[in-house]
């Protein structure tokens, strides 16, 4: 998506290969690059260490605090390297992506469908299907949609077989309404459970270790961002 030929150069340039999944320190290197080079008039710097690290251990393990040591040391040399605290005409933005829960047991929505018929696992084929994303999922239309009965028996049927979830046919939630306006229903947990997109195992089941992430409703403080701007 970038400007013909300056991902490679940026690449040469830094010395370091460029991706999505490249080191934090490698980020702030080809930002610093770029500034200097073509002095943006904005400029988007986005990090996945600590996201990763989160996920894997948790927000607030020893290893995350660590690694989140390591990137405020690089984001620290790279506030130098623009001159922020020299040059007036300079503003910065810095702001976290998501928050995280953690999850003890896992519901897998679509195993149900499937043992229902709705989903055709011979022919890849459904007529509506479970999008899960973490903390919460979304019932969406595949061959058709589903009638006011089949909603009903899915939503008593699910949250008796998940307890501690809801599922609403109102979608609240903006982002999700917006990105899928064709959405039917959502289900979501204030507990720590996990929405699972897989078609096999059990429908509901206790998590041998604890699962870390998003997607929950944002009416869970954890899910709570930070921000700042100098």
């Amino acid at each position: 998506l970038s400007t013909p030929g300056l991902h490679r150069l940026a690449e040469k340039n830094v010395g370091e290969v460029l991706s999505d999944t490249s080191k934090d320190q490698i980020k702030f290197k080809t930002a610093t690059w770029l500034y200097h080079n073509y002095n943006p008039d904005l400029m988007f710097v986005y990090t996945t260490d600590l996201d990763s690290y989160h996920h894997a251990f948790g927000p607030h393990s020893e290893k995350a605090i660590e690694k989140l040591k390591e990137i405020d040391a690089s984001f620290g040399e790279f506030i130098k390297n623009i001159k922020l605290y020299e040059d007036k005409k300079i503003a910065l933005i810095l702001i976290s992506d998501h928050g995280f829960a953690s999850a003890t047991k896992t519901c897998s929505p679509n195993l149900y469908l499937l043992k229902e018929g709705f989903i055709q696992a011979e022919t890849h084929t459904f007529d509506f299907i479970f999008k899960s994303s973490g903390g919460s999922a979304l019932l969406l239309p595949g061959k058709r949609q589903p009638t006011d009965a089949e909603i009903n028996k899915i939503k008593l049927d699910l949250e008796s077989l998940c307890p501690g979830i809801q599922m609403d046919t109102l979608i609240t939630n903006i982002d999700l309404k917006a990105q899928h306006p064709e959405a039917i229903a959502w289900i979501y947990s204030k507990e720590g459970i996990y929405f699972s997109g897989s078609r096999k195992g059990e429908i509901f089941s206790e998590n041998k270790s604890l699962l870390y992430g998003h997607g929950f409703n944002k009416s869970d403080l954890r899910m709570k961002t930070i921000g700042g701007f100098y």
